[in-house]
């Protein structure tokens, strides 16, 4: 009877950490993107890493060329995306079907840009106002995406008695 109760943990667990793995993944793809559409609109690689320093560094990191307030504004997209995977992972680590589990990514990133969008209008209010509304949509998408196809492989691990042996 115990061991039934451990197996739901463990497996939330694991699917955490997976999330987490998904999350820096799926941040790295968002910081690209958002890199890829500042070139676009004719602006710095750099602005949107810097336009989420300003929750550290205020208003001055916004004329700061590439550096330390880049580092901290991609980091801090990386931990906030580890964070949202971790969740994602230990929520949604029993589903199964690969076709729901990215829809569930989906629909998780795009709340999860939401949710970031509006505690930002209280505690970084520069973000909001300079972020390209569309584009970061489309970003936390993908970064959905990523979340429910990085997860589509078994969140349960193969047990033991269930392997061929050698």
């Amino acid at each position: 009877m115990a061991e039934l109760r451990e197996q739901p943990r463990g497996r939330r667990l694991l699917g955490a950490l997976l999330g987490i793995k998904a999350g820096v993944i799926g941040a790295a793809a968002i910081l690209i993107f958002m890199a890829a559409v500042s070139l676009a609109e004719r602006d710095p690689w750099w602005a949107y890493p810097n336009l989420l320093a300003t929750a550290f560094y205020g208003a001055r990191a916004l004329q700061l060329g590439p550096g330390w307030s880049t580092l901290s504004g991609a980091a801090f997209q990386v931990i906030l995306a580890g964070v949202a995977g971790a969740i994602f992972g230990a929520i949604f680590s029993g589903v199964q079907s690969g076709t729901r589990l990215l829809l569930l990514g989906i629909i998780w990133g795009v709340s999860y840009f939401y949710l970031t969008h509006n505690l930002f209008r209280t505690f970084a209010r520069l973000i909001p106002v300079y972020a390209p509304e569309v584009a970061l949509l489309i970003a936390h998408a993908m970064f959905g995406m990523i979340l429910g196809g990085l997860s589509r492989a078994r969140w349960i691990p193969a047990r033991a008695d269930t392997q061929p042996s050698s």
